[in-house]
Order: C-alpha cells, then structure tokens, then sequence
C-alpha cells in the first residue's frame, strides 16, 4: 500500500512539474501569399489569437528562414487576411525578419494596407527591388529592413505619420538617387527626420 501511495505522490510531482514547464508561444501555421497571380505556401506566426481580433505576422521570425525560395523571380502580393487550416481568419499586420531575404530575383512586393510593422532585414539583398510602397498603417520598421536593395529608386510613404524607424533602413543608393514620395501635405513631418529627411529627392504625392 505504501509503495502504491509513493508512486501515486511521484506521478503527481512529475506531472505538476510538466505542468510548470513553459510552453512556446510560437504558434506557425502554413498559409498562402501570392507569387506572380499564383497561390503558393507560405508560413505565417500568430501574434494574437482572440474571437474578436486574431492577428499575424508573415514568415517564422527566424533569421536564415527566408519564407519563400530565394531563386522566386518577379512579384509577391502580400494578402490583407490569411486562413489556417482550422479556418481561424487573421488580419496580417506585419513582415518578420529575413523574411524575404536574399531572394535577389524579386522585382516587386505588394504589402497590403493593414500592416503595421516591417522587420529587421526583411528585403536584405533584394536586389532587384525597384520600387516598395509602405502601407498607410505603418508604425514601425526595423533595422536593415531594405539594405542590399542596390536598385530600389522609389519608395512611396502612405502614412501622414511619421514611422518609427531605425537609420540604417536603406542604401545609399536608394537615398542619393532614389525618390520618396510622401502624402500631400506632409512635408514638414519627414522634413527633419533622421531618415526620410536626407533623401535627396522627396516628392509629395498627389491622391
């Protein structure tokens, strides 16, 4: 009976134990992105997952993990919303890091409206990138997010406020001969910042 009680105890210890472990909160699902008007495979990380505003990020977040081939030739849209297999929807409200990375054949992406954060190194070396247009929802982009980019000569600011950004975002290239196109009437807020401020040419758009 003893032997029993102590056994009993001891399954109880390493199942509270278990219990107590921390669990990742990395939750990956494979979702789809567009590749020149096709469907393909692509991951996507939860962010939040809650009935009234389920939200993620596309790609792993993890450096090295590009989320497509990095050989892809010509245009990715990045969509608005995104099913996983369940059929849970979530909005998809940033870009993780390396996220495309290296795929140095990309001509164009297409980031959708409600994205709110681009990562740190996410177009690294995408150096056939020639013109990005950054979504009015924008907040933040985070280091490197653009470097390599040695054609990129338009960027195309919808926000008419000021994202938090770090400076080393571009090349000098896409600063010293590229053109940034900001919304009408907004001069006076990228005119002094660290980054959008040094531009060469600036442009306001006309919507």
């Amino acid at each position: 009976m003893k032997r029993i009680v102590l056994s009993f105890i001891f399954l109880l210890n390493v199942g509270c134990c278990l219990a107590d472990e921390p669990k990742s909160e990395k939750t990956i699902f494979i979702g789809t992105i567009s590749v020149n008007g096709k469907d393909v495979p692509a991951p996507y990380l939860v962010r939040y997952k809650k009935k009234e505003r389920s939200e993620v990020w596309l790609g792993t977040d993890v450096y090295g993990e590009p989320l497509i081939d990095t050989t892809t030739v010509g245009r990715v849209v990045i969509p608005q919303a995104v099913w996983d297999p369940e059929g849970n929807c979530y909005l998809v409200r940033g870009i993780c890091r390396q996220a495309f990375a290296h795929c140095r054949h990309l001509t164009e992406v297409v980031i959708n409206d409600s994205t709110q954060m681009i990562g740190d190194q996410s177009f690294l070396g995408c150096e056939s990138l020639r013109k990005i247009v950054l979504p009015p929802a924008l907040l933040s982009i985070y280091p490197c997010a653009f470097r390599g980019c040695s054609r990129l000569r338009v960027v195309q600011l919808r926000s008419k406020k000021n994202p938090y950004i770090y400076s080393d975002i571009f090349d000098s290239q896409t600063v010293d001969f590229g053109t940034l196109f900001i919304p009408a009437g907004t001069t006076s807020i990228y005119r002094d910042s660290q980054v959008w401020g040094v531009f060469r040419h600036r442009l306001e758009s006309i919507e």
